[in-house]
C-alpha cells in the first residue's frame, strides 16, 4: 500500500471489544489472526472469520507467527502435494518461517524431510526439527547428496522457497 500505513497482516493480542452481531468470541478473549494490513498497530479491527482463540499454553509471539508460515506450508505439502507417511521431501530454506513450519509438518505426517539452508547456523535448525539430512546449498551440491541419500531413486516432493536455480536443479531430484 501507499504511505502512510501500518504494515502487518498477522496478530494476536486480547480481544477489547466485538460488535453486536460476533458469536464465539467475546471481551477479554486471548486471539489471533490476519488482517489486510495494520497489524502491527496497537488495536486492529477485523471481521470475525478472521480471529482463533490462542490455546493457553500458545504465547503471542508464536500466535503472532502462526498464521502466514504455517498455512502456507500446510497449503503446499498437504492441499497440493498431497504429502503421505513414508514419503521422501526436499525442503528449501528449511530454516526459515515457512521451511521450519514445513519440517514440523512433514514429521508429522510420518515423511523423510531433506533440508537445504544456506549458513551452518541454520544448519543447527533443521537438524532439531528433525531433518534426516541437512544440507549447506552454498557449500555443497545438494543435488549429489540427495541422489546418494535416496540410492538414486529421487524425491516424492520438493518444497521450494527459493526459486530459480534451485528450481531448476530440484525438478532433476524427483522421483518418476
Amino acid at each position: 500500500p501507499k504511505p502512510p500505513f501500518v504494515p502487518g497482516i498477522e496478530f494476536s493480542g486480547v480481544v477489547d471489544g466485538v460488535g453486536a452481531s460476533v458469536r464465539g468470541i467475546k471481551k477479554g478473549d486471548r486471539v489471533f489472526g490476519f488482517s489486510k494490513q495494520n497489524a502491527y498497530a496497537e488495536y486492529v479491527a477485523v471481521p470475525r472469520e478472521f480471529i482463533l482463540k490462542m490455546p493457553r499454553t500458545m504465547s503471542f509471539e508464536d500466535a503472532a507467527a502462526f498464521g502466514v508460515t504455517s498455512l502456507t506450508a500446510y497449503h503446499g505439502l498437504v492441499t497440493l502435494a498431497h504429502l503421505k507417511k513414508g514419503e521422501r521431501l526436499l525442503i528449501h530454506a528449511a530454516a526459515g518461517g515457512v521451511g521450519t513450519a514445513a519440517l514440523q509438518i512433514a514429521r508429522h505426517l510420518g515423511a523423510t524431510p531433506y533440508a537445504t539452508v544456506g549458513s551452518q547456523a541454520k544448519m543447527k535448525i533443521a537438524e532439531e526439527l528433525g531433518a534426516e539430512v541437512v544440507i549447506n546449498y552454498l557449500e555443497e551440491d545438494f543435488s549429489a547428496l540427495i541422489r546418494n541419500e535416496t540410492n538414486g531413486e529421487g524425491l516424492d516432493v520438493i518444497f521450494d522457497s527459493v526459486g530459480g536455480k534451485i528450481m531448476r536443479r530440484g525438478w532433476k531430484l524427483l522421483a518418476p
